[in-house]
């Protein structure tokens, strides 16, 4: 029996102590449930699995049976048998980030706005997996474009700009999808095996030797679990599957896809993430910690580019440089407009600069002019004009 307030779960393995069980838990704790809120979910485990349409009482009144493709929310948690997300939702959280994104708050508060509301209110569907990878995904293509706009950036910036470490000179936007993926690792996987409830942690590990077990028909040990729940996809786990999805089958797929690697130790869990080793004892960093790797790296990327690392690159020597990017301190709006597309190198040449250069060249290259000049002396004249220009601003000349 589960109870958490005055959300109650009962669990039993036979549909007949199922009902006695019911009928004495209610008497026992003289609780009087409303049978129009309440839900019977009957799966079938063996061969052909399914749910099963058994009748429940409350009071002689049946409970609702939840079906396969339904789903009742316990403690917010979507409980079913092969359940379809509820994508309403997940277009109202859609529809939230647009609106902050395209709203007529100053652009800093914007990108305040979206850290402290927007994402803060995805964490709990992304640690009980209610959606996808790829959902979160298509939200964070709809919000990069509007940040790019709130930005004054052109389609073609970086996008290590907008999501790598703000005190390295960018703007630590989150990203949905990693998000999930390290919320599965972390909040969903790690903390309920590392939990300080004795329980909790075995029931959890339990949970897990029954899932690699159900897979690879043998009872797994230290090893296996290491390379189930790391994303191993060589050996025994080349040739099987598992049926059902669940918390570790999540966490097993985010773990790869992040490059994390599970260790365990008589039954012990560690994390291995790029150069980082991270045990029980730091179960509380894991989350900052991975999120903070990564988004080193994507810096890091920003930097190696030829053209747009350039400029960031001396930014990111003093932290004070990015002062503005989270309060607009001391920044007018023109400022904002011109500052980010200039730490990008992306400041586009004045067009009549290039019109009268062109004209000029080509009027001193004309087929029949009496005058002409060397390619070198045309190459001197072309820097002298527009000077050392990124390639983005480069001026392509077509001579007559």
């Amino acid at each position: 029996m589960l109870v958490f307030a005055d959300d109650l779960c009962l669990i039993s393995n036979h549909p007949a102590d199922f009902q006695d069980l019911l009928d004495h838990q209610m008497n026992r704790l003289g609780l009087h449930l409303n049978p129009n809120k309440s839900f019977a979910f009957h799966m079938r485990g063996s061969t052909p699995v399914g749910t099963c349409d058994t009748s429940f009482l409350i009071n002689n009144h049946r409970l609702h049976p939840v079906h396969e493709g339904e789903f009742h929310k316990f403690l917010g948690k979507p409980v079913g048998l092969n359940a379809v997300p509820n994508y309403s939702s997940l277009n109202d959280l859609a529809e939230l980030g647009f609106k902050l994104a395209t709203s007529k708050l100053t652009p800093w508060q914007r990108l305040d706005a979206l850290k402290a509301l927007f994402y803060s209110s995805l964490q709990f569907p992304m640690r009980t997996a209610q959606f996808p990878e790829g959902d979160w995904g298509e939200i964070d293509k709809v919000i990069l474009k509007e940040v790019k706009t709130t930005l004054n950036l052109p389609t073609e910036a970086s996008n290590e700009y907008v999501y790598g470490q703000r005190k390295l000179g960018c703007c630590e936007l989150p990203i949905a999808a990693e998000e999930s993926d390290i919320n599965l690792v972390d909040n969903t996987a790690f903390k309920l095996l590392s939990s300080r409830d004795e329980m909790c942690a075995k029931s959890a590990f339990a949970s897990l030797q029954s899932t690699v077990h159900k897979r690879l028909g043998k009872l797994p040990d230290d090893p296996i679990l290491s390379d189930y729940l790391s994303g191993n996809i060589g050996g025994d786990f080349s040739t099987t599957s598992n049926k059902f999805s669940n918390t570790w089958t999540a966490a097993r797929v985010a773990s790869r896809g992040l490059g994390v690697q599970w260790i365990f130790d008589n039954s012990v869990p560690s994390l291995v993430f790029q150069d980082l080793t991270l045990k029980v004892n730091k179960r509380r960093k894991i989350l900052f910690s991975i999120r903070d790797r990564l988004r080193n790296s994507r810096t890091t990327n920003l930097l190696r580019k030829k053209n747009q690392g350039k400029a960031i690159e001396v930014v990111s020597l003093a932290p004070t440089s990015s002062h503005f990017i989270t309060d607009g301190t001391f920044t007018r709006f023109a400022d904002w407009r011109f500052i980010h597309r200039a730490r990008l190198k992306l400041v586009p040449e004045p067009v009549s600069t290039q019109d009268n250069l062109k004209n000029i060249l080509n009027h001193l290259f004309q087929a029949d002019s009496p005058r002409r000049f060397c390619y070198q002396k045309m190459e001197m004249l072309t820097a002298s004009v527009i000077g050392d220009q990124s390639p983005s601003a480069t001026l392509h000349i077509n001579f007559l």
